[in-house]
């Protein structure tokens, strides 16, 4: 796969339906961190309210699209332009996942943020079981810098969240 086979783009009210389902997805909670299932109402004002930019809300979400088909979509989170820094997320609908969709989309996702919002300090977290995510971080040049033990409640036991980083030299 390359990245001209994917495309970031805003996210519309007509994706709404397909968020619901995505984050309403029990399998993903723990390392999202939700705790209980969102309303198509939340999920709707969210939309809605994404067109505020990355500089002002300091959040954003873009739905990756693979063709005429919507996949999954990145989160940009905690960005801050004086510091030059943002957290990273990926989410992959269960269909088209293990297929280098993720890493293709956080690499677009890279190139934007540093040419663009000119970030030198990316970060992502993730559980310790999220074995997967580890590695595309790692792929990508990320190094595992930090672990909180025993740190979040996963809805079966507690486990360590790990931090990644990628920085500029």
């Amino acid at each position: 796969m390359n990245a001209s086979q994917i495309c970031l783009r805003s996210i519309e009210l007509t994706d709404a339906p397909l968020l619901l389902r995505w984050e309403n997805d029990p399998k993903a909670w723990a390392s999202s961190g939700s705790y209980n299932p969102l309303s198509s109402a939340f999920v709707e004002a969210y939309v809605l309210s994404s067109n505020v930019s990355l500089v002002e809300r300091g959040q954003m979400s873009l739905v990756i699209q693979m063709q005429d088909e919507a996949v999954g979509y990145v989160q940009v989170s905690d960005y801050n332009a004086v510091e030059r820094r943002a957290a990273l997320g990926v989410y992959i609908a269960e269909l088209h996942r293990g297929r280098g969709i993720a890493t293709e989309a956080i690499r677009e996702l890279i190139q934007y943020l540093r040419q663009r919002m000119r970030c030198e300090h990316l970060y992502a977290t993730m559980l310790e079981s999220n074995t997967i995510s580890q590695h595309l971080f790692l792929k990508l040049g990320f190094v595992h810098t930090a672990s909180l033990p025993h740190w979040q409640w996963t809805g079966e036991r507690y486990e360590a969240l790990y931090y990644y980083q990628l920085w500029s030299e």
